[in-house]
Order: structure tokens, then sequence, then C-alpha cells
């Protein structure tokens, strides 16, 4: 199946994320193209919660009895959360992030 040059343009310049999101799908002699919807990280709410309030990190990680750097490298992406982190983060916060 060869793609039409749009949709090369729109694969080369990553406008879809990555191809993992993206369905091609030919029917009718066309190609119809779903996205996948993305599912928002929970360390990326976790993110977006503390930003939206003006809460630092840093007081984050003294709540938790952690490391400002391993924070930070949580809601970076370079480290895990485990379980037992995002319990103690959803405490010291008052909310209730779960996994997707």
């Amino acid at each position: 199946m060869i793609l039409p040059n749009i949709l090369f343009s729109f694969f080369e310049n990553n406008l879809f994320g990555s191809l993992d999101n993206v369905f091609l799908f030919w029917v009718s002699n066309k190609i119809i193209m779903a996205v996948k919807e993305k599912t928002v990280d929970v360390r990326m709410q976790i993110a977006s919660y503390l930003q939206d309030r003006g809460i630092k990190r840093s007081w984050l990680a003294k709540k938790i009895n952690r490391s400002t750097t391993l924070i930070a490298f949580i809601l970076d992406g370079k480290n895990s959360l485990t379980d037992e982190n995002l319990k103690n983060i959803n405490e010291a916060l008052g909310t209730d992030f779960k996994r997707a």
C-alpha cells in the first residue's frame, strides 16, 4: 500500500506523536486514518496539579520523605512511580490519582 504524500509529511513531522497511536485502514480504495486517543500518564497529571496550584516539588518531597531529585525524576518520567510513592503523594496532596 502506498500512502499519499500528505500522510508522509504528517509522519515525518511527527504530528501524530508516535506511530503507535496511528492506525491506517484501507477501505473502498481510500486510506482511512484513526489516531488513538492518548492517555495521560498519572505522573503528568501530578506534575500538572502541582504546577497549577503553585506547589513546589521540594515541598512534596519533604511531605513524603523523599528527595527532591527523586520526585523530579519520577515526574519527568526518568524513574518509575511505585505504588507506595503514588499512595504517599495522594495522601500529601489530598488527591486520588490513579494509574491509567
